[in-house]
């Protein structure tokens, strides 16, 4: 099956700022904003999502494989979405935690 998706070099209309930040409080991971970038800190990982580009460019450090890890790496995936962007980071997370929890069991 051939699926055209659309990708837009615009904000999702009726996305803002404020709806990440209301996941970030919802779910009780520390956050911030400069103007540009929308960091935040879950228990296993840190995040930055530039929200000027489109598609969203997300950037990570993994707290859990590399938690001496200074520098950011690229996020290979295609956000078209804060909502993308904040569900991915959800599951993402998710899984590193079971993963922390197996070997911390050990």
């Amino acid at each position: 099956m051939t699926v055209s998706i659309p990708i837009y070099s615009r904000p999702r209309e009726g996305e803002t700022v404020q709806d990440l930040v209301a996941l970030c409080r919802t779910a009780g991971y520390a956050h911030t904003f400069d103007g540009v970038r929308f960091c935040l800190e879950t228990p296993v990982g840190k995040w930055k999502i530039n929200i000027n580009t489109h598609p969203i460019q997300l950037q990570h450090i993994n707290l859990v494989m590399t938690p001496h890890e200074q520098e950011y790496h690229k996020q290979p995936r295609l956000f078209l979405s804060l909502a993308d962007v904040f569900t991915y980071i959800e599951r993402h997370d998710a899984v590193l935690q079971q993963r922390q929890v197996s070997v911390d069991s050990f």
